[in-house]
Formats: C-alpha cells, sequence, structure tokens
C-alpha cells in the first residue's frame, strides 16, 4: 500500500506538474519521458501508445464507423465539425454495393457533424414516422408529457449512421460543437487509418469548404494515380522556341531527347501542390522560401496573408528557418564528407488529401506528419508536412547513401524537360525497394573546385560511373507523390478517354 502510494506521488510530481510547481518551463511538446505520465495523443489515433493515450470525440464512433465502412475499398470523407453546422456544402455522390465491380471498387461516403448541430436536427425531423418505426425508433417507454429531450435523443441514437444526406452516411460526433482541441482537429484528415475497418483501403479526405462537389469519377481518378508502372527508355520529341538575339526572329526547332527508364511507382499519400494567390508574384525559377509558403498557406485557411503573422505560425515558421543554419554549415565539414542538405521544398495543398491505410510505411509517415502538427497545434498542417519530408529525406539520403547535393538528377539539371517525365512528382521514401533505386542522373555533373575528386569518389564511386540501379522483378519503390496541375490535367484526359473505351466494349458485348 506505501509503495502504491508512493509511485501515486511520483507520478502526479513528474513531468509538467513537478517542474511547473517548480517555476521551471514545461515539457517540450515531443519530450516523451517528460510526457511519461501523461496523456499525449488519442487512444484512437494509429499512433497512440496504449499506455499514454487520452480519450478523443471519436471514442464512441468506431464500432459505428467499422460496420459502416465493412466492405468499402474507398471512404471518401468530409467534416463539419468543431461549429454548429447547418448544413453540408459539398455534395456526394452515393454509390450501390451492386454497381461495385473490380475495376470500379466500392467507394463509400461518410460526413461528420456535430450531434447537436443544427444540420443533424434538420436532417432527423425529415425522416418520417414509418422509418422511424423500420430503424426501431418509437415513443415506446418515452410519456407523452415528457420532455421532448427524452425522445430526440432516443431518435438520435438510433438513427445515427443511418440517414443519407446529399450523398453522404451521416454520422453525428457528441462534444462537436465547440472549437476542438488540436488533436481532435487534425485527427481525421492526418491520422484516420483506426477508424476505419481494415477492409479499406484508401480513404480520401475532402475539407468541407473545398470549391468542388467530388463525384465517383474524381475519386476513381485520383485513386488510380496512387500507383504507376514503369517506363522503358524512350525517345521523346520536344518542340522549342528559339529567337534570335540580333535580328529578333522567333523560329521552332524540333528536338529529340532519350528520356531514361523509370521504375513501377507507389504513392503511399497523395496532394495537389501549394498555390499561390494571383495578388503575389513569384519567380518560377527560384526555390520558395519558409516565409513566403507560410503567406500561402494562410491564404489556403482563409486568413489574409499580408495581416500580422499570427504568434504560434511565426514562431514554428522562424524554428524551421533556423535549422538550415545548424545543419547545412559546412564550417565544421570535412571536404570529404557527403554533402547533404536540410531542404523545406515539399509544399502542398490539404483541402484533400488521399492515404493508402495498406502499407505500414504510410501509417508511419501519418504518424510523424500528426506528431508534429499536433505539438505546435498551428492551423497549418502543410508546414508540419514540409518539415517532416526534409528531416525524412535527409534521413533516406544518408540511409541509402545516395549521391549527395554536389550531383544533380537528371531533371534538375534539365527543369525545362519537366513536360517529358513526371518523375519530379515522386518523392521517395525509405524503404529497401527505394535503397535499389534513384532517379537518373547527369553525367556531365563537375565537382565544384575546392572538392577533390579523387576524395570524393573514393566515397561515392567514379561520376562516370553512377548508374540508375536495376530493380528486381515485380519491385516498386514507395514514394510520396505531388501531383502537378499540369499532370493532373494531362493524366484525367486519358483517363477519361480509357473509360469511355471501356465502356464501349462494354456495349458490344
Amino acid at each position: 500500500e506505501q509503495v502504491a502510494r508512493a509511485i501515486k506521488t511520483l507520478d502526479t510530481r513528474s513531468g509538467d506538474a513537478l517542474l511547473a510547481r517548480h517555476n521551471h518551463p514545461t515539457c517540450e511538446p515531443d519530450d516523451f519521458m517528460c510526457h511519461q505520465s501523461r496523456d499525449f495523443l488519442p487512444c484512437i489515433s494509429e499512433c497512440s501508445n496504449r499506455d499514454k493515450c487520452k480519450p478523443s470525440i471519436f471514442d464512441d464512433q468506431q464500432e459505428l464507423l467499422w460496420s459502416l465502412t465493412e466492405g468499402c475499398s474507398i471512404v471518401l470523407y468530409t467534416h463539419s465539425l468543431g461549429e454548429d453546422a447547418t448544413t453540408l456544402p459539398l455534395k456526394a455522390e452515393f454509390m450501390d454495393e451492386e454497381a461495385a465491380t473490380s475495376s470500379k471498387p466500392l467507394i463509400c461516403n461518410i460526413a461528420f457533424a456535430p450531434r447537436s448541430s443544427k444540420l443533424v436536427q434538420t436532417v432527423t425531423d425529415q425522416v418520417p414516422h414509418e422509418q422511424l418505426v423500420k430503424f426501431g425508433v418509437s415513443r415506446d417507454g418515452v410519456s407523452e408529457v415528457e420532455d421532448t429531450a427524452a425522445f430526440q435523443n432516443k431518435k438520435l441514437d438510433g438513427l445515427n449512421g443511418k440517414i443519407l444526406y446529399r450523398g453522404w452516411i451521416m454520422v453525428w460526433v457528441e462534444g462537436a460543437m465547440e472549437p476542438l482541441s488540436i488533436t481532435d482537429k487534425s485527427l481525421l484528415k492526418l491520422s484516420p487509418g483506426k477508424l476505419f475497418h481494415p477492409d479499406v483501403k484508401y480513404g480520401f479526405f475532402v475539407e468541407d469548404n473545398f470549391s468542388t462537389s467530388p463525384r465517383l469519377d474524381d475519386v476513381q481518378f485520383l485513386i488510380g494515380e496512387m500507383k504507376r508502372e514503369a517506363f522503358p527508355k524512350r525517345t521523346v520529341e520536344k518542340r522549342e522556341e528559339l529567337v534570335n538575339t540580333e535580328t529578333g526572329e522567333e523560329s521552332i526547332r524540333k528536338a529529340k531527347y532519350r528520356v531514361p527508364s523509370e521504375p513501377r511507382r507507389r504513392a503511399s499519400i497523395l496532394f495537389a501542390p501549394l498555390r499561390h494567390p494571383e495578388t503575389f508574384v513569384v519567380d518560377p525559377t527560384k526555390k520558395l522560401s519558409v516565409h513566403e509558403a507560410s503567406k500561402f498557406m494562410r491564404y489556403e485557411i482563409d486568413l489574409d496573408p499580408n495581416d500580422k503573422e499570427p504568434a504560434d505560425i511565426r514562431r514554428q515558421r522562424e524554428f524551421y528557418e533556423r535549422i538550415p543554419s545548424y545543419m547545412n554549415s559546412g564550417a565544421l565539414r570535412s571536404v570529404n564528407e557527403p554533402w547533404y542538405r536540410y531542404s523545406m521544398r515539399h509544399w502542398v495543398r490539404t483541402r484533400w488529401v488521399v492515404h493508402d491505410f495498406r502499407l505500414e510505411e504510410s501509417r508511419q509517415l501519418r504518424c510523424e506528419w500528426y506528431q508534429e502538427h499536433v505539438q505546435w497545434g498551428t492551423d497549418i498542417d502543410q508546414l508540419s508536412f514540409a518539415h517532416v519530408m526534409a528531416k525524412m529525406e535527409l534521413e533516406r539520403r544518408i540511409a541509402h547513401e545516395e549521391p549527395d547535393d554536389h550531383v544533380r538528377t537528371f531533371i534538375d539539371e534539365h527543369p525545362e524537360l519537366r513536360d517529358l517525365t513526371d518523375s519530379y512528382e515522386w518523392h521517395s521514401m525509405q524503404t529497401e525497394n527505394n535503397r535499389l533505386y534513384h532517379e537518373p542522373m547527369m553525367w556531365t555533373s563537375q565537382l565544384p573546385e575546392h572538392i577533390d575528386k579523387a576524395a570524393w569518389e573514393r566515397n561515392h564511386g567514379r561520376l562516370e560511373d553512377l548508374r540508375q540501379a536495376k530493380l528486381p522483378p515485380k519491385t516498386t519503390p514507395l514514394f510520396v507523390r505531388i501531383m502537378s496541375e499540369r499532370m493532373m490535367a494531362l493524366s484525367r484526359r486519358a483517363w477519361t478517354k480509357l473509360q469511355k473505351t471501356k465502356d464501349k466494349r462494354k456495349k458490344n458485348h
């Protein structure tokens, strides 16, 4: 008894409680030893430790969500939580189970709303009495003279997950009317893996204020872009505009390029690239700074980027901006040491996100992102993602002993040739299959004059011998894909044409 009491006393005096009692700074958000006696991530998160987790508003919904998504290959989902929602801005296309095929798997649409919201009240009030009886909702046990609140609660309990509204299966969540904690607010978008049934292969999150309602073919197309077959070596022709500097005359030249082969690719997560407001002039030849990117991210969440920067966002941004000065400094670096730099360049939009739920590497990436975002607690998760990708890229390049920053890839040397390949959209992850492949190099790349070539080649091999490794058959490297708008448009046209051809063949048969 005394031992148990002593342990309990120690537990309550550890971590933040003890530090605060003695007027010391409290635990850093990612200091798990300091947090050992505290709750940290929601228990329902796929990233939580069973011994160290906290409750979530979604805890009571897991059983219901598993029953709703059993048999679904893809879940399209959105939410209007954290406010008194009155309607769902987005409309979805409901897919019947009988319409599902091997080429068009079953897509289930889920929309989350606060249980006490006007939206839920409106939707449930429209259910006729006969339908309520079929759902097992009646006034049995509820007196006519009693307050109608008892019957309303019974109706909400019985209809949750059973109403289709604007193409969405409605799921209402208790305690979601007030602004949500950062852990609950970002759970659905960043770490939803445990919410849905194991049958679900892909999760497609879309914010309720997205400008366009997603159609079934939109979902099917983007899920198809999560993987891509291998490309062989190929010769392509590119038309180039030439301008005579003396006369100013323009001419067209047809140039042929030998594009290297590319492996089969698979994406663990899919995004669209970050957009910038039309009021900002951006030089496409220059790297986007963290400060500029954070302005565009604020614009994405309907904040005026010209207004004063919120203190929490500024703190996070300034922390990330300081990292290169420590990580990339050459003052203490040997000239013979590989030169790998920390670089934040994976700028994404997160109005919609596609997750692959089948891969452990995907879960790990989601958890890295979720934990990084939760510790800062800001409204722009894109900034956290860019840091996670920069850190993981640095770790991967060192672990895989990839050519360092003195050697550039083919597409980096010739950005004008980006319309001949989409390789720059696929960002390699740290897996054994990725270790066997790296993007083709320009063999004419030269080392800076201050680098001793012989010493560098002892560590990396001869520049002339650096070659793309050949992958074993059926080996698929894993990537994060940030799909450009140009490739989105081209791929969509090709996909639409293919679907029409397939539908025509079905009719003929």
